[in-house]
């Protein structure tokens, strides 16, 4: 049975029905306000850290936390003894100062107690140097991060323990992508200076360049997967290979991409000696597509260093192009270990061996200059 239209709704007394308003209660207002904020997340901006301006954070940790994905976070030129971890999109860029002979980017020293991690791509008792825990300065986890004009300083960790960790001044972990520009690294002890890799089965990309390195560069992808996931894109960067022992300038695990127009300058000294290394080293467990070329590699040794080996430039894995380096000093100039490959153009100088172990079909024509034997063993 239809409701006659002049009778009130249930639970409305009729006496009340004239006094309804059409106006929301305070409570609904401000409920519809914080709706409208989570709908609408903060927009991305400009943020200051240090004393070049009124307003700033006092640390770098602070701005990250606070800043919104996509926002800029300008550092003031000055020491922060912080440890940073990044897990959004964010830009870092290290101003310089404006006064005469004044501080030129942002210097960061790793915190008393920083939080710690293992390499899922590099096990202890596979390899000592970059097995075991690390403690990064700068992290950058899952997100994509460009860091401009900062400068990493630390004293550096135990290369033979698992419990006391190795540092590493920029650390790029699994999902992490972005571009590293003019930064730079000071280590002591057994440190990376900077490091990259990726873990997953998600493509990222990590480009470092113009930047500073007194402990190598290492990137990892993961193994047995033909190209990794994971693209570099190391350019015009000045290397000293990692420490203390030397083992690695710039050491490539599995990666893609491109090493070019680099100096790279060792061995390392440790009391007297140096134990084996090599300049560039392109590494895995399956094919790479990785272009090595116009790299500079300067091999220092003399009759009062007892160098057990260092070398030029290596190829442990089919796929490396290594071609237009220069290459003076080493033990070895290139060894591409019976690999499939390609070595053109290269002038090797001062070498025992200019080439060893390549392959007659992945051989072009190179320059040799006081070097005994250009060409070592075949395959």
């Amino acid at each position: 049975m239809r409701r006659p239209a002049s009778l009130p709704f249930p639970g409305t007394p009729p006496e009340k029905k004239e006094e309804r308003k059409d106006l929301m209660s305070p409570k609904t207002i401000c409920l519809l306000a914080v709706l409208v904020v989570c709908a609408h997340p903060a927009t991305a901006g400009t943020y200051y850290v240090g004393t070049c301006k009124t307003g700033s954070f006092s640390t770098i940790g602070a701005a990250v936390k606070t800043a919104p994905a996509g926002s800029t976070i300008l550092i003031c030129p000055g020491q922060y003894s912080e440890q940073v971890i990044i897990s959004k999109d964010l830009t870092l860029n290290g101003l310089n100062s404006s006064a005469a002979n004044g501080a030129t980017g942002a210097v960061i020293a790793n915190a008393p107690t920083p939080e710690m991690t293992t390499s899922p791509i590099f096990a202890f008792n596979k390899n000592p140097i970059l097995g075991g825990t690390i403690a990064p300065v700068i992290w950058v986890t899952g997100a994509t991060v460009n860091i401009q004009n900062v400068f990493v300083t630390t004293p550096g960790g135990s290369c033979t323990s698992t419990s006391i960790p190795k540092t590493v001044g920029f650390y790029y972990a699994t999902g992490a992508s972005g571009t590293l520009n003019h930064v730079g690294f000071f280590g002591q002890g057994c440190s990376v200076g900077i490091w990259a890799e990726n873990a997953s089965f998600t493509p990222t990309a990590v480009t470092v360049e113009n930047s500073y390195s007194a402990a190598g560069i290492v990137a990892g992808s993961p193994p047995n997967l033909t190209n990794g996931t994971l693209t570099v894109t190391i350019k015009g960067n000045q290397v000293f290979p990692t420490s203390p022992d030397g083992s690695y300038g710039i050491y490539l695990f599995g990666v893609s991409g491109t090493v070019e127009a680099n100096f790279i300058s060792g061995p390392r000294l440790s009391g007297g000696d140096v134990l084996s290394g090599t300049a560039i080293v392109d590494d895995g467990a399956a094919q790479t597509e990785l272009t090595i070329s116009g790299n500079t590699i300067q091999v220092i040794a003399d009759a009062l260093i007892n160098v057990i080996y260092y070398g030029g430039i290596e190829a442990l894995v089919d796929g490396a192009t290594i071609k237009g380096n220069k290459i003076s000093g080493p033990q070895n100039g290139i060894t591409l270990t019976c690999h499939a490959g390609m070595v053109s153009g290269n002038t090797i100088s001062y070498a025992t061996i200019g080439l060893d172990l390549v392959p007659t079909a992945s051989l072009g024509v190179n320059t040799f200059y006081n070097t005994p034997s250009k060409i070592g063993e075949g395959c």
